[in-house]
């Protein structure tokens, strides 16, 4: 590592892989190399933190360094504020189990071609937005306080955002971390606690981009970090404000948000392609076989959880779907058919498993032609995760995803202009 002070003295000092970072506000420090994946944004804790200093909670890092919250955050460093990330989810709505009586929102006019929804979707830090009879509500900077509990005004509209994604650092069960703030009571969530109460629980961390901390107890309820409207979790984290042997604490984790296709996480190789959707493989008479699988099991398995396991699982092909608590894949080789679901399913697709285009030697059996008058043709053979998609179009009829993928590969293998 090393350490350069500008201001100062000049000087310029090298440490050791055993340095660990200080604040310096005169001071410019770094690692020895830059990396291309900022490290912060795709490290992990091992099995030393927290630790019982600031120091040793550092050093259980791979970079000795404790992330901020918003380091894999885009910063425009001329206005200096933190940018939107232009990927939105919807986490809960009114059919699920939020009803939208939260205390601590913010009452905001809506401008003329606005709308209510709208205004909270282009704004990183409003976690959720309530439509009621007195007018458009938002929680900036915060979770939402009491959302459940029983209120008079009656609530047109309620949804739930998380803006961006998130990555589990730590799962928090079986140990309190201090410093955190209740948002609502077991009792006032209807359903099963230990699923409808747990996802409440971590939706409300996940749609506040200050939240880095949430926890579900027997009993008790939802406590989350809450930095504006409640409590901060010491920075960084030791085991002063660590206790473990809590067997009430179910759920919990701590997590990193995190805006994907900016080059710094793994998790952005995958692509939100439709929520509310399931994928079912497109059963023949010649598979009968198994075409999706559990990758959750009895887990309650979040969406960032979902996309690591099925991009880890050999058997799993280019599709997956979650919806917070369960988590499927399509297998290798199984072909998807997209069907409705009521219970919150986002489909995803795997962005990195690009279809290669090769070119093949003519083929002696003739051929029906698509191409216009005089032009030349060439036979184009598309090939994802082993599925064979060369009669496809003739097979399943034409879609605007085939079209594309045929003239992208056409472009790519010959070098002339593509028709569709």
């Amino acid at each position: 590592y090393f350490s350069y002070f500008p201001f100062a003295s000049g000087r310029c000092v090298l440490s050791g892989k055993d340095a660990y970072y200080v604040p310096e506000p005169t001071a410019t420090a770094g690692p020895r190399r830059c990396d291309k994946v900022r490290a912060s944004c795709v490290e992990k804790p091992g099995p030393g933190f927290p630790g019982v200093t600031d120091i040793e909670s550092m050093r259980a890092w791979p970079s000795n360094r404790v992330p901020g919250s918003l380091e894999c955050w885009p910063i425009d460093w001329t206005r200096k504020v933190y940018e939107n990330c232009g990927i939105v989810q919807v986490l809960q709505n009114m059919s699920d189990h939020l009803p939208g009586r939260c205390t601590n929102l913010k009452q905001v006019a809506v401008p003329l071609y606005e709308t209510c929804h709208s205004i909270c979707r282009k704004m990183s830090f409003c976690s959720m937005f309530q439509l009621t009879d007195t007018g458009c509500w938002i929680g900036t900077f915060t979770s939402g306080m009491q959302c459940y509990a029983p209120r008079l005004e009656r609530t047109l509209r309620a949804e739930r955002y998380m803006h961006g994604d998130v990555r589990v650092l730590m799962d928090l069960r079986g140990v309190r971390v201090k410093g955190l703030t209740k948002v609502f009571d077991q009792k006032d969530v209807s359903g099963d606690f230990r699923t409808v109460g747990v996802k409440a629980c971590r939706d409300a961390c996940y749609s506040n981009l200050l939240c880095q901390y949430w926890q579900y107890y027997l009993e008790d309820g939802c406590w989350v970090e809450e930095p504006v409207a409640g409590q901060s979790v010491e920075k960084p984290l030791t085991t002063a404000n660590f206790q473990t042997g809590f067997v009430t604490a179910i759920a919990g984790e701590y997590i990193q948000h995190f805006c994907p296709g900016l080059g710094w996480t793994p998790s952005e190789e995958w692509n939100l392609l439709a929520s509310d959707t399931t994928c079912e493989g497109h059963l023949t008479k010649d598979s009968p076989v198994a075409l999706t699988k559990d990758l959750a099991g009895s887990d309650a398995v979040s969406v960032a959880g979902c996309k690591k396991r099925a991009a880890a699982d050999a058997a799993c092909g280019t599709h997956m779907y979650s919806n917070g608590l369960a988590c499927f894949c399509v297998l290798k080789g199984r072909l998807c058919e997209r069907q409705p679901s009521p219970y919150g399913f986002g489909l995803y697709e795997r962005e990195e498993l690009v279809p290669e285009a090769t070119t093949t030697p003519p083929s002696n059996e003739p051929q029906h032609s698509h191409a216009p008058a005089g032009a030349q043709e060439f036979h184009v053979e598309l090939e994802l995760m082993g599925l064979n998609y060369d009669n496809l179009h003739s097979i399943y009829g034409a879609t605007d995803q085939f079209a594309r993928k045929c003239a992208y590969a056409i472009e790519l293998a010959t070098g002339a202009s593509s028709y569709q």
